[in-house]
């Protein structure tokens, strides 16, 4: 299709498939129910229709702390996915890190708990849990107070598309689940094809789940 529009013909692409319409078109219509909600840049058809997606936010705040979830030792009061540089966007670059991030406070003395991150894709398959098993502050007993944890995404990780967000603080000796919610946030990661990611230079479907650039050795024989 891209070789036709070269050509000089105009080429009507109609997808739910976000990153085919960014890759095979400069310009879009968004539509809902038959009637026109968007025309213009690709880029911001994209953005309007994730926006308007209620379950599509990039940071979650509960300023109302009656509704944050919570229990009796832990209580959420946001989420947040983020760059290197600690700017909340819509979409993420593949070739650079995410940061996901939890914002909590401690209401007793004394608990041991660690954080997880769920993240699926949307067709609801899960892509990957991550539990904080490597850093030492899993262990110590936490007093009262706001703390913030932050789970990084390497970049070149995860694939083109849009990425749902759960995030949970739980004790795995004990298996207490203080805090433990789903689709929380949302984000898109986009391959702007400059040859840097697993994509190289090809254009066409890209499958799979995740989209790391791994090691390849070639010899003659």
């Amino acid at each position: 299709m891209q070789t036709i529009a070269e050509g000089g013909r105009t080429v009507l692409f109609v997808s739910h498939n976000i990153d085919s319409v960014r890759r095979l078109c400069q310009r879009a219509i968004l539509l809902n129910n038959g009637s026109i909600q968007y025309v213009g840049s690709t880029d911001n058809a994209i953005n309007f229709y994730l926006k308007s997606n209620t379950m599509f936010v990039t940071k979650r705040r509960w300023n109302d702390i009656s509704k944050a979830p919570c229990d009796d030792i832990v209580r959420l009061t946001q989420v947040r996915v983020h760059t290197e540089d600690d700017k909340t966007v819509d979409n993420f670059d593949i070739t650079k890190p995410i940061g996901i991030t939890m914002d909590y406070e401690v209401l007793q003395d004394g608990y041991v708990f660690t954080h997880e991150c769920n993240l699926f894709n949307e067709q609801e398959i899960n892509i990957l849990n991550s539990h904080d098993v490597a850093s030492e502050f899993r262990k110590v007993p936490h007093s009262k107070g706001y703390y913030s944890s932050t789970v990084w995404i390497p970049s070149n990780f995860l694939s083109e598309g849009i990425v749902i967000v759960g995030v949970a603080i739980f004790n795995p000796d004990l298996f207490r689940i203080h805090i433990h919610e789903l689709n929380v946030i949302a984000f898109n990661v986009v391959d702007n094809i400059t040859g840097e990611s697993a994509r190289g230079n090809y254009v066409g479907e890209f499958p799979g789940i995740v989209r790391p650039i791994l090691k390849w050795n070639t010899i003659k024989k």
